[in-house]
């Protein structure tokens, strides 16, 4: 199983990430009360299926939040090297 983290990033930040993958991606926005949410994701997917939402932006009020999410990458443990620091004589 993959793990993300959110990164938030500025408006600008994520204008260009969605600029440069434009033609692949879509989004869906959601409304409920005061909040308005946005997701950006691959084109090819179908929402009714689950989609790997790629970005998200937020909007409360007059406050925005710009997110991207990042894959993070497994740490292997088992066979660690353990390095020590050489001793200058």
């Amino acid at each position: 199983m993959e793990k993300y983290a959110k990164e938030q990033v500025s408006r600008e930040v994520l204008e260009i990430i969605l600029e440069h993958f434009c033609p692949k991606l879509t989004s869906r926005t959601i409304r409920l009360f005061d909040t308005t949410i946005t997701y950006y994701y691959p084109a090819d997917e179908v929402v009714a299926d689950g989609c790997n939402t790629v970005a998200f932006s937020a909007c409360e009020g007059s406050t925005e939040f710009h997110y991207i999410l990042v894959r993070l990458e497994p740490l292997r443990y088992g066979n660690k090297k353990t390095y020590r620091r050489r001793e200058v004589s």
